[in-house]
């Protein structure tokens, strides 16, 4: 039976996520915590996104919503007003694997790997199509849930067919506990940088992030 249902909701979430109808898959509950992004100095960006400078720092917000073991996991990560007040860059991934087709297909989070995030669906960098994605580099599981690690997580870009590759890495900050009201929504984007359908569609499904 644990089985089918572990099935049941692969299906179900790359499904909803192809078809550009994610209502359900990122939940506005989970720890919402002040992050760093560090931009590598020798990674090579795709199609000049301003986002990407070399060596270039950023504070950010990153979400980790934990899973059920066997359930789907999410990350999503706002770099606030980073193209101008109110003009965010979001992303919002879901638990996957690494190569194609795998990093297209939504899959339970494991403890026994780092566990990597997607965004399944593609951008575009300029004219290069590219998906972006998070690893855990140290699982941690409690109380049968599991939730990235408290330390660093790596950046990745993989192109439509490959593989990830690391190009910065996160630094968690400590938790917000009054948030207030923050929303994720896939199509915050700018700076040679385009969400394309059905991951465009992507947004959390509250207005507010749970506090501790």
């Amino acid at each position: 039976m644990a089985t089918l249902t572990t099935a049941h909701s692969v299906v179900r979430a790359t499904l909803a996520a192809a078809a550009g109808r994610p209502r359900g898959l990122f939940p506005a509950a989970g720890p919402l915590h002040h992050a760093t992004m560090h931009f590598s100095g020798q990674a090579q960006f795709p199609g000049r996104a301003e986002l990407m400078g070399r060596g270039r720092r950023c504070d950010i917000l990153i979400r980790l919503t934990p899973a059920d073991l066997g359930g789907i996991g999410t990350v999503c990560i706002k770099f606030p007003d980073l193209y101008g007040v109110g003009q965010d860059q979001d992303f919002l991934f879901l638990s996957s694997a690494d190569g194609a087709p795998l990093h297209h297909v939504a899959l339970p989070v494991r403890t026994d790997v780092p566990q990597l995030y997607s965004s399944l669906w593609l951008y575009l960098a300029g004219l290069s199509p590219v998906l972006f994605g998070v690893r855990a580099e140290a699982p941690s599981v409690a109380s049968g849930s599991h939730v990235p690690g408290s330390g660093a997580l790596t950046f990745l870009v993989s192109p439509p067919v490959g593989s990830f590759r690391t190009v910065g890495v996160i630094t968690m900050g400590e938790e917000i506990v009054d948030c207030g009201k923050v929303r994720f929504a896939a199509y915050n984007c700018g700076g040679n940088l385009r969400a394309l359908p059905p991951l465009r569609f992507y947004q959390d499904t509250e207005v507010s992030a749970a506090a501790k």
